[in-house]
């Protein structure tokens, strides 16, 4: 009796699945945060006003609305999606400053010829040129996510 072939990952890939990983990443934790504030306020505090109510409320679901398709777009690429190798083509400076450092994006091309950037970033936190990553596609929008950041 032979026993059922196991599926197989691809040597190169470093990380497994983590939800709240993939949650930090996508900046979900935010609206998830708010609106845990908003129940706090609701249900456990009776003398609070109105407005912080509100406004901690619309403001989880606006920004979860908000940032949805991305956390979408990154479940789907880490649970379905293609694995793929990728270049690092460049780092392309932002306009945004940390502590008086500038952020940055890393900029890659993978071997079906699609583009990606990851979030912003200091530059110590990405590969330089020309260095091979783990990039994963999205199956249904072909956005490709650097492994680092699911």
């Amino acid at each position: 009796m032979s026993r059922p072939k196991r599926a197989t990952v691809p040597a190169f890939v470093a990380r497994r699945f983590a939800l709240l990983r993939l949650l930090w990443a996508s900046r979900m934790w935010v609206a998830l945060a708010l609106l845990a504030f908003a129940y706090v306020l609701t249900f456990e505090t009776q003398t609070t006003p109105l407005y912080p109510k509100i406004l901690s409320f619309v403001g989880g679901v606006g920004f979860g609305v908000w940032r949805l398709p991305d956390t979408l777009s990154m479940w789907r690429a880490a649970r379905a999606g293609e694995i793929r190798q990728a270049v690092v083509t460049s780092k392309s400076p932002s306009l945004w400053y940390s502590n008086g450092v500038p952020l940055m994006r890393m900029v890659w091309r993978d071997a079906s010829g699609a583009s990606g950037q990851s979030r912003l970033g200091h530059a110590h936190r990405f590969p330089g040129p020309n260095t091979k990553i783990i990039v994963y596609a999205d199956p249904k929008t072909g956005r490709t996510w650097w492994e680092d950041e699911l």
